[in-house]
């Protein structure tokens, strides 16, 4: 999706590379699973997930990618897919219902699995 959505949908590619020059302290870190958890050999052993993306969204492929490698880790993972929706849709509650929705279900997730 990194070139699908690369302009025009809200998150660009370009947007996306800054934020990976910030987050990284060198190019190498880009291959260390630390960094890039889908990079790890396994994912055994995280706690129970919740993966939210959304349609049209530079990130949605990272983001279901890294579900299914939780998944084949054993992982308990629940990925939900806004369809019609862009990067950052849950800020806009005002606007999509879809907001709405997934800001309750995300609430929903962390007070049944880590508490109040």
């Amino acid at each position: 999706t990194y070139t699908e959505f690369a302009e025009g949908f809200g998150l660009t590619r370009n947007v996306m590379r800054f934020f990976w020059q910030q987050y990284l302290a060198s190019d190498a870190d880009a291959s260390n699973a630390l960094a890039v958890p889908t990079l790890a050999k396994s994912l055994a052993g995280l706690p129970k997930s919740l993966v939210v993306t959304a349609e049209y969204d530079v990130l949605r492929d990272e983001g279901e990618r890294y579900a299914k490698r939780l998944s084949e880790s054993g992982c308990d993972v629940t990925l939900i897919r806004y369809d019609g929706m862009l990067h950052g849709f849950i800020h806009f509650s005002g606007v999509f219902d879809d907001g709405v929705n997934a800001s309750a279900k995300i609430g929903r997730f962390i007070k049944r699995h880590f508490g109040n």
